[in-house]
């Protein structure tokens, strides 16, 4: 059969609220603009592509904040996705405001409801920052309490079998929270080998 050589993307795209331009607008704390996790997949150069959405938080909520003296749910919010791929296998990580689980890893508690083996202090309720009104100028917004993101992984595996003698499917797992957002996680890296995936990032216990 013919051979094909997939072109892999993953990317956020904004899911609810009206679309906006502006440098980092993506990033500015705003309840009412959420944005999932997209991957595109493309087996002819590029020329046609297949979407498909694997995050669906944008609809629910962790956290209830404090938003201009009003309390509210914010709900998921993805941010900055990043991708590897080592033969068949693709991780995609990612930030997001949704992070329902303060033990995402399901570490033991002793009888003390103590977590002894929390070796990077993991565990813990997610966190907030109060940007206490901070008017952003270049898209005349307001700031108020947001969240802390967390780190979620998504895995997926190329069907070894092609399909129709052209199409790859590929298997996704449902994605997995790796942290729990008592800080907040940003600029995640992913390196891959035979040996599995080794992935980094950033966190800010000030959010």
């Amino acid at each position: 059969g013919n051979l094909t050589h997939p072109i892999i993307i993953s990317y956020q795209q904004q899911v609810v609220g009206d679309y906006e331009l502006g440098d980092a607008s993506a990033d500015i704390p705003d309840p009412d603009q959420r944005d999932a996790l997209f991957v595109g997949v493309s087996y002819d150069n590029g020329a046609t592509w297949k979407n498909t959405q694997l995050s669906h938080s944008e609809n629910t909520s962790s956290i209830e904040v404090e938003w201009n003296g009003v309390t509210i749910p914010y709900n998921g919010h993805v941010q900055k996705p990043t991708m590897a791929v080592h033969g068949n296998h693709i991780l995609i990580a990612y930030n997001d405001k949704f992070c329902p689980s303060r033990n995402p890893l399901g570490l033991p508690q002793d009888e003390n409801l103590a977590f002894y083996t929390d070796y990077f202090a993991t565990v813990g309720n997610q966190g907030t920052i109060d940007y206490e009104g901070l008017h952003i100028e270049f898209n005349d917004k307001y700031v108020y309490e947001a969240p802390f993101s967390c780190v979620w992984t998504v895995r997926g595996i190329f069907n070894e079998d092609p399909v129709g003698g052209v199409d790859y499917n590929i298997t996704w797992h449902k994605p997995m929270q790796l942290t729990s957002g008592m800080r907040d996680s940003n600029k995640i890296a992913i390196a891959a080998s035979k040996d599995g995936f080794a992935i980094a990032w950033q966190e800010d216990p000030e959010g």
